[in-house]
């Protein structure tokens, strides 16, 4: 008359192991479609900026993948108040990012933002998943549309 406990546990860890899907179950439908939409737009411009700094070779490219890559690895912690324990924390890639688009253009900032993704889900030990995806995708579309973004600002400050 009794519940057998590992035989339960045993079934619910069945029972969710068998149904693998690449979201979390508990995600709703619009967070799906808005990751989706982000790591559709981030691949799209990830596949751009591939293509446009292999078609243009710069050496500057190279040297700041390599000084981002070797920034990713450090990251800055700030707490914000004492006694609360919250902190903010950014990297130190930061920097080669705005340098690279600043210098260089949009595409290879973008390239500059994927790198520090996957170093940085590569540091937080992400299997590949939606958030290994979402995170490089985001980091990569925003460098990339805050370095047209600046583009656009400093064409139309010279016109």
């Amino acid at each position: 008359m009794g519940i057998n406990i590992e035989n339960l546990n045993r079934n619910s860890q069945t029972a969710f192991h068998s149904k693998q899907t690449f979201f979390h179950p508990a995600l709703s439908r619009s967070a799906k479609a808005y990751i989706l939409l982000i790591v559709a737009s981030g691949l799209g411009v990830f596949a751009y900026s591939v293509h446009r700094v292999t078609a243009d070779p710069d050496m500057a490219v190279l040297y700041f993948l390599i000084l981002t890559a070797l920034a990713s690895l450090a990251t800055v912690i700030i707490p914000t108040r004492k006694g609360t324990g919250g902190s903010v924390s950014f990297s130190l890639a930061d920097f080669f990012i705005f340098g690279a688009m600043l210098t260089i253009g949009p595409a290879a900032a973008a390239l500059m933002g994927a790198t520090e993704g996957a170093i940085s889900s590569w540091m937080l030990k992400l299997r590949f998943s939606y958030k290994f995806l979402f995170n490089n995708c985001q980091l990569s579309l925003v460098a990339f549309l805050v370095g047209l973004l600046v583009s656009w600002s400093d064409q139309i400050g010279r016109a």
